[in-house]
């Protein structure tokens, strides 16, 4: 008998921290995603913080659910949305702000604004991440990538020629605003989505005004819509800050709707103001899915 209850007191600690161990994971399973915005925002940068990819996954939007988690992460890193790097760093709610465009709310890190978080919310009033399209194309180029590729995929980007109208010399432009189209989607009804990457240098500023985003294919025209962004939402432009020594970037994902079936789409940003001074830029935009794999 003695012997026996000192058996149970041996046990009894490894029994108890099984059990506690067990309602740990069970709880951190079930944890609920807040309800407020910013505090979504930090409850997914925990998880990415915690390498906790398979439950991000659930709280993204649908097209980012059935992808391989590892194709997933990259093209979320890639894609410039959340990673488990940067973002871990801005962990209070107090340090999160909300913008809203249509019915995406835009969360972003007060004191570094290009880190933003799209999110959407569904008919219960639940939270979703939105990575954004440019994201999407790349988690589904890993996707059907080779399983024996490298780490390092060899990739095509979009040969995009552009016309910039400024009165600022050309140097001073590429100083001040540097830019490049990183995705395009088109369906079978024509290029449908454009991806436009978009660096300012150290103390740098510039925004764009809305109405000033158009397309143009042949002679058809038509209007360029905002559907996702990094930049900050003012009441008719998009603004793109930065106070700090280093460069800042900014992505903005532009539908265009009816676009006819043709070779090149030349896309429109007729105004941007960079710190004191206005250049337009337009793009002519071959009508194929970038990024794509180097055969």
């Amino acid at each position: 008998m003695r012997e026996e209850y000192r058996r149970l007191v041996l046990i009894l600690p490894l029994m108890i921290a099984v059990v506690s161990l067990i309602s740990a994971c069970a709880t951190e399973s079930t944890e609920p995603p807040p309800e407020a915005p910013e505090e979504f925002a930090v409850f997914l940068v925990e998880k990415a913080a915690q390498d906790e990819w398979e439950a991000i996954q659930e709280l993204l939007t649908d097209d980012f659910r059935d992808l391989d988690v590892t194709a997933m992460r990259r093209g979320l890193e890639l894609g410039g949305s959340l990673s488990g790097t940067i973002w871990p760093r801005h962990d209070e709610p107090d340090e999160w702000h909300v913008e809203q465009m249509g019915d995406i709310f835009i969360v972003r890190v007060t004191e570094f604004p290009q880190l933003a978080l799209n999110l959407r919310q569904d008919a219960e009033g639940q939270w979703a991440l939105d990575p954004g399209p440019y994201a999407l194309s790349w988690a589904r180029l890993l996707q059907d990538a080779p399983e024996d590729a490298s780490e390092e995929l060899e990739v095509d980007l979009p040969v995009v020629e552009k016309d910039v109208m400024s009165g600022e010399s050309q140097l001073w432009v590429q100083r001040r605003f540097m830019d490049e189209v990183v995705h395009t989607n088109s369906t079978e009804d024509g290029i449908s989505e454009v991806t436009l990457r978009l660096m300012l240098p150290a103390r740098g500023h510039a925004s764009i005004p809305i109405e000033g985003l158009n397309w143009r294919a042949g002679q058809i025209e038509g209007t360029a819509e905002v559907v996702w962004t990094t930049a900050i939402l003012d009441i008719d432009a998009l603004s793109m800050p930065n106070d700090e020594d280093g460069s800042a970037v900014y992505l903005v994902s532009l539908q265009m709707e009816d676009v006819p079936d043709v070779d090149i789409v030349e896309v429109q940003v007729n105004q941007i103001i960079v710190d004191d001074s206005t250049l337009s830029v337009h793009y002519r935009v071959p009508t194929e899915n970038y990024p794509q794999l180097v055969e």
